[in-house]
C-alpha cells in the first residue's frame, strides 16, 4: 500500500499542470453556465402572465388544443454559440399551470410579455370564445417562504421512467372506438372534479414547463431524442446474432488441441461468417411490434422539452387534516398516463418533500422551503424529459364541460324509472 501511495503521489506531481486546469474548467463552467442563465432570464426577459377562461360548455377535443401547441412551437430559436455561452442565451419556453383553489380549476400559461399576440391568436384560432387576461401571478397572496407558522406544504417534481422516445398514454387511447361525447373519458377530469372541494385557503398546483425543441440538432435541449427513436427501432429490428467466439474460447481450443497432438491432427473450429439481418415486423413478438408502432407515432410529431412539478399547500389546521387525501390525489393524477410497456410518470424521490432515518424534521423542512421557492420563482425542475404535441395536450387541455365554483353539481338519489301499468296518454 505505502509503494503504491509513493508511485501516486510521484504521478500526481508530475501531471497537475495538465489534470487540475482541467478539473477547475469543468467546475467553472457549470457554475459560469448557470449563473448567466439565471441573470439572463431574470434581466432580459419579462414575464407576464394569462389566464384561458374556458366557456361554459365546452365541448371541443383535445385535438384543438394540440393544435395550438403545434403552432406554439413556432417560437424556437436556437442562438448562436457566443449568446449561449457568454450572455446565457437559452431557447424560450413556457409554463403552463393548473390552479386548484376556492372551488375552481383555472388555466394560466407563463410567457414572455413580447409573445402576448402570438399566444392570443394561436388559441383564439381554435377557441374563439375564449376569454384570455393577463393577471398577476396566481399565487401573489401567498407568504414567500412555506412552510412557517401558518401554512405546510408538499410537493414533488415527476420524470418519465423510460426513455424519452417512448410514449405515455395520450387522449387518443381514452378516446378509441365510436364514442360519444357523453362517453369519452377525460384524462384531466380526476382533477377538476377535485377542485371543487378545494377551499380557499388551500391551493393545489401543477407546473408543466415546455420548451419548443427540435428533434435531430440540439443536443442540449432535445437530447436528440428522434435520432435515438430510430436506433431503437433498428435495435429491435435486428436479428439476435450468434454467440460471437471471444478470447477465451480461442484459448479453449487451442489447448484441447494441444493435449491432444500426440494422438490425432489438431482441428480449429471454424469462423463463421457473421450476416447482418432485420427481423420484418411480423416476426416479432406483440410487445415488440407495440413499441416500434409508438416509437413511430411518438417521433412523427414536434416536441418539447419538460418538467413537471406539483405542489399542494394549505394553512396547516387545513393540511393536517386533509393531506392525507390531497398528497395520494398528485400520484392518481399521473398514474392515469401510464402505459405499460412503454412509458409513464415517476416522482422524483431527491426532490420530494419526505425525509427519512435521520434528522428527519429538519430534512423535510429544508426540502419543503427549496421546493416551494423553486416553485414560486418558477425554476426549472430537476429532471427534463420530452413530451410531443399529443403527450403535453393530455396532461394540460380544457375538460369537456366548465367546473364553476362548487365543481360539479350531483344528484342526490338515482331518478327511478317510472312504472310499468302508468297508462300512456
Amino acid at each position: 500500500m505505502g509503494e503504491f501511495l509513493k508511485f501516486f503521489i510521484n504521478y500526481i506531481s508530475k501531471v497537475w499542470f495538465v489534470v487540475l486546469p482541467i478539473a477547475i474548467w469543468h467546475i467553472f463552467k457549470d457554475i459560469w453556465i448557470t449563473t448567466i442563465r439565471i441573470n439572463y432570464n431574470i434581466t432580459k426577459r419579462k414575464w407576464i402572465f394569462l389566464e384561458l377562461k374556458v366557456p361554459l360548455f365546452q365541448e371541443k377535443s383535445p385535438l384543438s388544443l394540440e393544435q395550438v401547441f403545434a403552432s406554439l412551437h413556432g417560437i424556437y430559436v436556437k442562438g448562436k454559440p457566443n449568446k449561449r455561452i457568454f450572455e446565457g442565451y437559452t431557447p424560450p419556453w413556457y409554463v403552463f399551470e393548473l390552479v386548484a383553489n376556492d372551488h375552481e380549476l383555472k388555466f394560466f400559461i407563463r410567457i414572455e410579455e413580447r409573445y402576448l399576440n402570438f399566444v392570443k391568436s394561436r388559441f383564439y384560432s381554435q377557441y374563439p370564445e375564449i376569454e384570455i387576461e393577463v393577471v398577476k401571478d396566481p399565487l401573489y397572496l401567498l407568504p414567500f417562504k412555506i412552510p412557517n407558522k401558518d401554512y405546510d406544504f408538499y410537493g414533488t417534481e415527476f420524470k418519465l421512467s423510460n426513455e424519452n422516445y417512448f410514449p405515455i398514454r395520450t387522449y387518443t387511447d381514452f378516446e378509441k372506438g365510436d364514442l360519444k361525447t357523453e362517453q369519452k373519458i377525460d384524462p384531466i377530469t380526476l382533477l377538476s372534479e377535485a377542485a371543487g372541494e378545494f377551499s380557499k385557503d388551500e391551493w393545489f398546483v401543477v407546473q408543466i414547463f415546455a420548451r419548443p425543441v427540435p428533434g435531430d440538432e440540439d443536443e442540449e435541449f432535445s437530447f436528440l431524442w428522434v435520432e435515438k427513436g430510430k436506433e431503437k427501432i433498428n435495435e429491435i429490428l435486428k436479428k439476435k446474432e450468434e454467440k460471437k467466439e471471444g478470447i477465451f474460447d480461442e484459448i479453449l481450443d487451442f489447448t484441447i488441441n494441444l493435449l491432444k497432438a500426440p494422438f490425432s491432427p489438431p482441428k480449429f473450429k471454424e469462423k463463421k461468417k457473421e450476416e447482418s439481418q432485420q427481423m420484418t415486423l411480423f416476426q416479432l413478438d406483440p410487445i415488440s411490434r407495440l413499441q416500434i408502432e409508438k416509437i413511430t407515432e411518438k417521433t412523427s410529431k414536434i416536441g418539447f422539452q419538460c418538467g413537471i412539478r406539483v405542489g399542494y399547500f394549505a394553512k396547516k389546521d387545513i393540511f393536517k387534516k386533509l393531506a392525507g387525501s390531497r398528497i395520494p390525489l398528485i400520484y392518481s393524477i399521473f398514474k392515469s398516463f401510464e402505459n405499460t410497456h412503454l412509458n409513464s410518470f415517476s416522482d422524483v424521490k431527491e426532490v420530494r418533500t419526505r425525509a427519512y432515518y435521520y434528522f428527519v424534521e429538519r430534512r423535510e423542512f429544508q426540502k419543503k422551503r427549496n421546493l416551494y421557492y423553486y416553485l414560486r420563482y418558477f425554476f426549472w425542475t430537476q429532471k427534463k424529459f420530452i413530451l410531443n404535441i399529443e403527450e403535453l395536450t393530455s396532461v394540460f387541455h380544457f375538460p369537456r364541460t366548465r367546473f364553476i365554483e362548487s365543481g360539479i353539481k350531483r344528484t342526490t338519489l338515482k331518478q327511478p324509472a317510472p312504472p310499468s301499468n302508468l297508462p300512456f296518454i
